[in-house]
Order: C-alpha cells, then sequence, then structure tokens
C-alpha cells in the first residue's frame, strides 16, 4: 500500500509545476498568488499526509490546517517579492518531502503535531542527569 500511496504522492507534485516553472514574480501580486496557491495546495494535501502517514491517531486533519495556517501566518508582514518567491520554493520543497516520503513519519509529528512549547524536562519524560553513575562519569571526565 506504501507504494501505491507513494505514486500517487508523485501524481500530485506533477502539479506543482507551475509555481516552481514560473520563476520569480514580477511584483507583490503574483508572489502573493504564488503564497496562495502553495497554501491551497498544502491545505488539499493535507487528507492524503494524514491517510499516507497513518497519524489519524495522533492529529486529525484539522488540527494540520490549522498549524499550516498558523506557519502560513507567521510571514504575513513580508513585503519583498524576492523573499516570498524563495518561502514559496522552501515550502514547495516541505511539502514535497512529505509527498514523496522523504521525511518519515516522526518529521511531521515533531514539526507539525506536538506543540513549540513541548519540553520532555518537564515533563519528567527524559532524565535529568542526577543519576549516581552519571554524576560518576562526568567528575571522571572532568
Amino acid at each position: 500500500m506504501t507504494r501505491y500511496l507513494s505514486m500517487r504522492g508523485y501524481d500530485r507534485l506533477m502539479s506543482f509545476k507551475s509555481l516552481v516553472q514560473s520563476g520569480s514574480s514580477k511584483d507583490l501580486p503574483e508572489a502573493q498568488e504564488r503564497v496562495l496557491e502553495l497554501y491551497r495546495r498544502s491545505v488539499r494535501s493535507v487528507p492524503f499526509i494524514v491517510e499516507c502517514f497513518n497519524i489519524e491517531g495522533v492529529a486529525t486533519p484539522a488540527q494540520l490546517r490549522s498549524r499550516i495556517m498558523k506557519e502560513f501566518r507567521k510571514k504575513t508582514d513580508i513585503t519583498n517579492p524576492r523573499a516570498l518567491d524563495l518561502l514559496v520554493v522552501k515550502g514547495l520543497e516541505e511539502l514535497m518531502m512529505f509527498l514523496t516520503q522523504t521525511k518519515q513519519r516522526h518529521h511531521l509529528i515533531a514539526q507539525y503535531v506536538q506543540e513549540e512549547s513541548f519540553d520532555p524536562r518537564k515533563l519528567g519524560i527524559i532524565d535529568r542527569g542526577e543519576s549516581e553513575f552519571l554524576k560518576k562519569f562526568l567528575e571522571g571526565n572532568a
């Protein structure tokens, strides 16, 4: 089934040629249109990504769409067309990595599902290094 999904992802990539081949934008409205097109294509790819990476139990498509919107809104103050074109290329590359399954499930979860404030040390998931063995080891290497 993964190969089938991977081929479906490749088919989706072929539709992105217009964003890549158009080169740089002439003015700000054209650059903004390319950003909007990338946003639409990213949001439309969410159901495929959820199915492909099997993250139904971790996040819903609505949560991923919300996170994508949040990432796009972080950059709303940029008015330079060249900077917007660069961000479109980077965003398209990121989307391509997910559609071709170059990035793996844990990349998706770590980057787009978990909260930015997630700190495993605060939750007690990671040992704080207070074990006797570690103290002796660090003292011996000092």
